[in-house]
């Protein structure tokens, strides 16, 4: 019995944490793309005066200023596999959870059955229908036979 609550505390820690470091790097992500587009921004700005400088027959620098600016948006385009990464795993994580939630409903189901109590007050305790109490009674009723069976 210990092991099964030390289990859940272990998964219940794991998943805390799993939600909480997607959060923490979406926070720095959304920090450094805004700092990249600001970049990105006064890049083309920029690229703009040069250009304007060019036109004015005034020497331009020997050097390509959209190599610069594709250098610096390939970080944002690392960005944005980032975040779509971090969201996945966000939604593993919410999914995970939510089977935990429903298992501990389950286990609690049986528990109560095992006790004898009413299928309504099931329902109301664990949040099922009275399908799946049934279903979970017939099934607990199937696993007391067969091993009383095979005592």
């Amino acid at each position: 019995m210990f092991e099964k609550y030390f289990v859940y505390f272990v998964f219940s820690t794991v998943a805390l944490i799993g939600v909480a470091v997607p959060f923490i790097v979406a926070i720095t992500l959304k920090s450094v793309r805004r700092e990249a587009e600001q970049t990105n921004a006064r890049l083309d700005e920029i690229l703009v005066k040069i250009q304007a400088q060019a036109q004015d027959h005034e020497p331009v620098a020997p050097f390509d200023l959209s190599e610069i600016k594709a250098i610096v948006s390939q970080p944002l385009e690392k960005l944005d596999e980032i975040e779509k990464r971090t969201r996945r795993l966000t939604e593993r994580l919410e999914q995970i959870e939510q089977r935990d939630h429903t298992q501990r409903q389950y286990d609690q189901a049986i528990k109560l059955i095992k006790m004898g109590v009413a299928i309504e007050e099931i329902m109301v305790r664990c949040g099922l229908n009275r399908g799946e109490v049934e279903l979970i009674a017939v099934m607990h009723e199937n696993d007391q036979n067969y091993k009383s069976a095979s005592s």
